[in-house]
């Protein structure tokens, strides 16, 4: 983990050339309460929840908000720890929100759209507008700055701090086939780049990248000389790593995506892979069930 922090903060050092979009805010003076509502409805265990809730808060109470590292969220990951050697089932993306949390259920993959670590805070940010959380060097939470920031790509605030982590926890439990999906879009300045690639290539377990590119125009697919997912060929071959970038027709912002779309994307991970699925069960309940099992044996 010391290696990872190293990197990113070296990865701001060359991002202060950029314009920084701080956007401030403040943390809410219920956040514990809707910290825990966000994970009663993805869990439905409370027990579970009043430890997670004391684990998050371990992240960033009595902490200043620009000096996050990724440890801060350990006890955090071992309340709700992330699956283990996800092996040709890993599917990274990059704006196609809707279309990867389709996919993930209908190919039966693990992504953010199952794992409850990340679903927790996902549903405390978009539905119950918790889009910041800040402590104070003095002690305690800060409820009462407005500089509070947001995600803020490349910031080492608490927010950016969280997702990063998980990324980088992501990458690391990958095994075999890994899959990104996009639309022709790879950002220097996002997590995939900054986290996500550099941990992937870093990783033996790992042996192919695949770029499942969704195009609606000629120009969008994966041979175009000017399409940015050459980058990737190009960081994953000189990793040590297989690399495939399929194109797959249709409109990544339909919500909800098609079937037409859903369908040709899942052959194309069976093609991959060359394996068959196993019956897709709820993970998310499954490792609930386990968490609250473990909360009241030990």
């Amino acid at each position: 983990m010391s290696v990872f922090r190293e990197v990113v903060r070296s990865l701001l050092s060359l991002l202060m050339l950029l314009p920084v979009l701080t956007n401030a805010d403040t943390t809410p003076s219920n956040v514990q309460e809707l910290f825990k509502k966000a994970c009663v409805d993805v869990c439905k265990a409370i027990d579970v929840c009043s430890n997670g809730w004391t684990a998050f808060e371990k992240a960033f109470s009595g902490k200043n908000w620009n000096d996050s590292t990724n440890e801060d969220y350990d006890a955090y990951f071992s309340v709700f720890p992330l699956p283990t050697n996800i092996k040709d089932k890993a599917l990274l993306w990059t704006g196609t929100d809707s279309l990867q949390t389709a996919l993930t259920s209908r190919a039966d993959l693990t992504s953010s759209a199952n794992i409850v670590s990340i679903m927790i805070i996902n549903r405390m940010v978009t539905s119950y507008n918790v889009t910041a959380w800040c402590g104070n060097a003095n002690g305690g939470i800060d409820y009462s700055s407005t500089n509070c920031p947001s995600y803020t790509p490349g910031t080492p605030t608490p927010v950016y701090t969280f997702y990063a982590t998980f990324s980088y926890r992501l990458a690391d439990n990958s095994a075999g086939v890994v899959f990104f999906l996009t639309e022709n879009t790879f950002r220097n300045t996002s997590v995939f780049a900054q986290v996500e690639l550099p941990r992937l290539l870093i990783n033996a377990a790992v042996t192919k990248i695949v770029v499942l590119n969704v195009y609606k125009y000629l120009n969008g697919t994966c041979n175009q000389t000017t399409s940015p997912l050459h980058n990737i060929k190009a960081k994953a071959i000189t990793g040590g790593k297989a690399f495939s970038c399929v194109d797959v027709y249709g409109d990544a912002s339909l919500n909800p995506p098609s079937d037409t779309l859903l369908t040709a994307l899942t052959q194309v991970i069976k093609e991959q892979t060359s394996k068959g699925f196993l019956v897709n069960i709820s993970g998310t309940t499954v490792l609930c069930v386990i968490l609250l099992l473990t909360t009241i044996l030990f």
